[in-house]
């Protein structure tokens, strides 16, 4: 039984100290945290010199807390919007990921300095769409700097359902705003320069080179994902049916993967006796591993985390998951204390922390239902209970930062993480040995894609049959805690009339509280606002009605593909009314698709619509 107490932690005992006083500082002058610190740890020194080691670890503390609450700044938020309009300004900053990129578009991830209404903000992270055209040829690459004007905006609210989920992505990216340009407002690009790092790259090229000749075209942009943190040429529905089955982070590079390079090395390296040569041997592979994936934020905090675990393991050091959890907390405080705002590292490490506060409880009460001596049983039972334990603190994160919360990702988990590991330990060992020979190397792509056609197939059924068990919506925050302190009533049964119990009481608040959440569909007709149009819906049982009224008189045509996919999803005929060079152009792309009529609005009929909708509102202003 693994010590939990804080005098065998003290890594706990530390933060302890140390969170109290970075509240405190909440409180207190920015000149005067300084000199406080000062004082403090001035203190703590006198006392410690004269043996009041208590007092002097207190004092110490506290001015180390006091000194990270400096550094302790938020990321800059602005707020989630559903306006159409971009401030335009100008940008300083390096690409830090390129998501996709053609001839004519580019979509990166930049960090740098940005200004705007005689604003400046330094560090902040932007998701820039360049759009090249035919007039000149940019290279583009992670390390670039780029200086140039955009249009810069927050994330906006999906307002259909096919429009991009701009939310998630600003908060899986880490992303503050989003910004557009061309090539008429890029003022300059620096190429990177020749750095040790160019190295890497080449090996990543290398890589990327090996998987497009060894394994299928329909798998190739997975196993990019998978194994070296690709994701720019991942198809965006198949990134949705990750999401719904609950197991996107599954793309993401993160402990998990990093978890199973540790495990390939660690077996590698498993002639090697002497267990700090095998530390260093297997650090050296990771750190070389994460050079080649050029640093993701995910992967750096795996890292950190796997090198401490396995320095604790390795070295048979004595201590406990949350000491060592603690003293990863205080690693980060320490040195990059705007970490702990990361989406990536709070779901990576309340995952971690998770396991350590409830698998045992969890393990205890499954194997208490399921007796069984079948080390196969055995073993499932013992995935359910990390895959509950998990789900108890990760839930609710996930539900706060994307409003969604799936019930099918305990059972996709214990059907899938086992294939998908398998998939993605054979796709590693593909990697290492394609290195070498890629004729032998292919043995174990084959070996991997099989085993990522099963996990495939199995994930686009349990998307296709279990989709009503997603629930999207603003209020599944609090759904999700109900649900997590559920699970703990549950699991802390201590036999099975207690179990019966408990789940008949929770299973009557969970209904209610389903139901509660469920949102009436809004009545018609439907007002939904774009960029250059207001379109106003109206659902019969055999016929969709649809005006398109432009915002402007004389607009340039343009297409809203998001919206025509939208109003094609309905399949069956449709009425389309327009006012302007938009709704002709929009009508247009629909002919293509669908069983489309149209008809003109004359003036007099927009000004009658916008005075019945919104009464003395004009409905352009929406």
């Amino acid at each position: 039984m693994e010590k939990s107490g804080i005098k065998q932690n003290p890594s706990l005992k530390i933060l302890l100290f140390i969170i109290p006083s970075i509240l405190i500082a909440c409180f207190i002058h920015s000149k005067l945290i300084i000199v406080t610190s000062i004082l403090s740890g001035i203190c703590g020194i006198i006392a410690f010199i004269v043996h009041r080691n208590n007092i002097a670890s207190i004092l110490l503390c506290f001015a180390c807390g006091l000194l990270i609450s400096t550094n302790l700044i938020g990321p800059t938020r602005l707020p989630i919007t559903n306006k159409f309009t971009a401030i335009e300004g100008k940008l300083f900053g390096k690409v830090e990921n390129v998501y996709s990129k053609d001839s004519n578009f580019v979509r990166l991830k930049l960090l740098g300095k940005i200004s705007f209404q005689n604003q400046t903000f330094e560090n902040v992270p932007v998701m820039l769409s360049i759009f090249i055209g035919e007039e000149k040829s940019y290279n583009i690459e992670k390390g670039s700097i780029i200086l140039a004007s955009a249009f810069f905006r927050a994330p906006r609210r999906k307002n259909i359902p096919t429009d991009p989920d701009e939310i998630r992505i600003a908060n899986f990216e880490e992303i503050v705003l989003f910004a557009r340009t061309s090539c008429k407002r890029i003022i300059r690009i620096w190429q990177p320069k020749n750095t040790p790092q160019e190295i890497f790259k080449g090996i990543k090229i290398k890589l990327q080179e090996n998987l497009r000749d060894c394994l299928s075209s329909r798998n190739k942009a997975i196993f990019s994902a998978l194994l070296l943190g690709d994701k720019s040429e991942l198809d965006e529905d198949e990134k949705e049916k990750f999401s719904i089955t609950g197991m996107s982070h599954i793309l993401a590079l993160s402990g998990f993967h990093f978890g199973l390079v540790s495990a390939i090395f660690l077996a590698i390296f498993s002639f090697v006796r002497l267990n700090q040569l095998k530390f260093i041997l297997v650090g050296t592979a990771i750190l070389f591993y994460l050079f080649i994936v050029e640093f993701p934020p995910s992967g750096v905090r795996a890292t950190i985390m796997i090198l401490i675990f396995l320095y604790a393991t390795l070295l048979e050091r004595k201590t406990s998951i949350l000491n060592t959890l603690g003293l990863i907390l205080l690693f980060i405080l320490l040195l990059y204390p705007k970490m702990i705002f990361s989406v990536g590292f709070q779901l990576s490490f309340l995952a971690v922390t998770s396991i350590a506060l409830f698998n045992n409880p969890t393990s205890s009460f499954l194997n208490k239902i399921i007796k069984s001596k079948s080390k196969i049983i055995k073993y499932f039972v013992s995935l359910l209970a990390i895959t509950i334990a998990v789900q108890i603190l990760v839930a609710p994160t996930i539900a706060y930062y994307f409003n969604y919360y799936t019930f099918i990702s305990f059972f996709s988990n214990i059907l899938l993480v086992p294939i998908f590991s398998l998939a993605i330990i054979y796709g590693f060992i593909f990697l290492i040995v394609s290195l070498f020979s890629l004729q032998f190397a292919s043995i174990f792509g084959t070996t991997a894609e099989f085993f990522l056609e099963i996990a495939k197939r199995i994930n686009d059924f349990l998307w296709i049959s279990f989709q009503s068990l997603v629930i999207k919506e603003d209020s599944v925050f609090l759904l999700s805690i109900l649900l997590s302190l559920t699970t703990i009533f549950i699991i802390l049964s201590k036999n099975k009339k207690d179990l019966a119990l408990r789940a008949f009481f929770a299973s009557i608040v969970i209904i209610i509280a389903i139901n509660n959440t469920k949102i009436e569909p809004s009545p018609a007709p439907k007002i939904i606002p774009r960029k250059n149009f207001v379109a106003v819906l109206v659902d019969s049982p055999n016929k969709l009605y649809c005006l398109i009224l432009d915002r402007k008189p004389r607009q340039s045509p343009s297409a809203d593909i998001a919206f025509e996919r939208y109003i094609s999803s309905f399949g069956k005929s449709i009425i389309v009314g327009y006012n302007g060079n938009v709704g002709i152009a929009i009508a247009d792309n629909l002919k293509l698709n669908t069983n489309l009529k149209t008809f003109v609005i004359s003036e007099e009929t927009q000004k009658l619509i916008s005075k019945i909708l919104l009464g003395h509102s004009s409905i352009y202003k929406i």
